[in-house]
């Protein structure tokens, strides 16, 4: 009940204000009421009279337009910094007779308007409405602001339309290199490529219109006359810690936590999707090892919620970090200033694919 008192009075159902046609519209006619009281002119009057029935029928024509229309918004579950994501917005037009004409929507997160020419009495119309936020973390969901200038022009009408309370925000996703250096013996320190989600072949089977080119196996395709793709086995073994350091020394050390931040969220992605096992470290909190679109969320909203601390809490979270915190996996390291030097374990870094490839470095080097 106070939620909706607030609301009302900061985004009231309807507001009118003239444009800058209706101003100079209403100074004319002011001029001519004027003109024709001074001189007695019965033309004057009755041009003034038509200018005040224009304003008139303006005035109740717009708010029977706005009448008895309703919005439902639908907003996606999940949502990422610096994205695109779009909002359905299914209005409804209550009239029995009037339709609701020349409505234009837009937001204060909108990249853009949305024009919807002519909504019929009890007719429906689902529109996409594109928003994108530019940082990470608890976002308020602004009201979507319907403007209409029917019939005339001579006054814009403004609806606003409250949505959720706040939507969590995830950090970006940048664009990366799957690399990842191998676990145990054979190459050392080398780097070895994942493909698809696993490294052993599974099956061969007929390929399925939609999926990515990658996994069309183009000998067997040519052998049976159909397009063949290939399935792998899971990497069950596969584990994979992320230890991101958020501390700072300095304000101007805020854009490169951000970076790392979108780093992690972006290896965090690949991993969900490649259905490898992995637990998140921080300078806040744990997640612990899982798999699946519960532990991608989790993980997701630990970062975007994830504060800058100060340097003494980053020195204390590295030195706490140990063999036995690792679980046998391959550590990731995500820091603004601190190398993997710094850890008592051995970790590597992740850069973005636009930096470098590959983009895991270890034992300090940065690439």
């Amino acid at each position: 009940m106070v939620r909706a008192v607030v609301l009302r009075l900061r985004y009231p159902r309807n507001r009118v204000r003239p444009t800058t046609l209706g101003i100079y519209f209403i100074i004319m006619s002011l001029v001519v009421g004027m003109a024709a009281v001074n001189t007695g002119n019965n033309v004057l009057f009755l041009v003034f009279s038509l200018m005040l029935s224009a304003l008139v029928i303006s005035g109740i024509s717009s708010r029977a337009a706005m009448r008895r229309l309703s919005m439902a918004r639908r907003i996606p579950e999940t949502i990422y910094a610096g994205t695109p994501f779009s909002e359905a917005l299914s209005i409804t037009n209550g009239k029995r007779l009037f339709p609701t004409v020349s409505l234009r929507l837009s937001s204060p997160i909108a990249t853009g308007t949305v024009f919807l020419p002519h909504l019929p009495p009890r007719t429906t119309r689902t529109l996409v409405l594109e928003h994108q936020y530019s940082k990470r973390g608890v976002a308020e969901v602004p009201a979507v602001e319907c403007r209409s200038h029917y019939p005339f022009g001579l006054f814009e009408r403004k609806r606003m339309e409250p949505g959720k309370e706040s939507v969590v925000v995830f950090p970006r996703i940048e664009r990366i290199v799957p690399f990842f250096p191998e676990r145990e013996g054979g190459h050392g320190d080398f780097m070895a490529r994942l493909k698809g989600e696993g490294e052993d072949l599974y099956q061969i089977r007929e390929y399925v219109p939609g999926e990515s080119a990658r996994a069309i196996d183009w000998k067997a395709s040519s052998r049976v006359a159909r397009i063949m793709a290939r399935d792998f086995h899971r990497n069950a073994n596969l584990r994979v810690t992320l230890i991101v350091d958020a501390s700072s020394t300095s304000p101007a050390d805020h854009d490169a936590i951000e970076t790392q931040i979108s780093l992690a969220a972006s290896i965090i992605d690949f991993l969900y999707h490649s259905h490898i096992s992995y637990q998140l470290l921080s300078t806040s909190g744990d997640v612990a090892f899982g798999l699946g679109p519960l532990q991608y969320r989790e993980a997701l909203s630990h970062l975007a919620l994830l504060p800058v601390s100060d340097p003494e809490s980053g020195g204390a979270f590295r030195k706490s970090l140990s063999a036995s915190r690792i679980h046998d996996s391959i550590p990731l390291f995500f820091s603004a200033r601190a190398t993997v030097r710094d850890l008592p374990v051995k970790a590597y870094r992740v850069l973005a694919a636009e930096k470098s490839t590959p983009v895991a470095t270890s034992d300090g080097v940065e690439a």
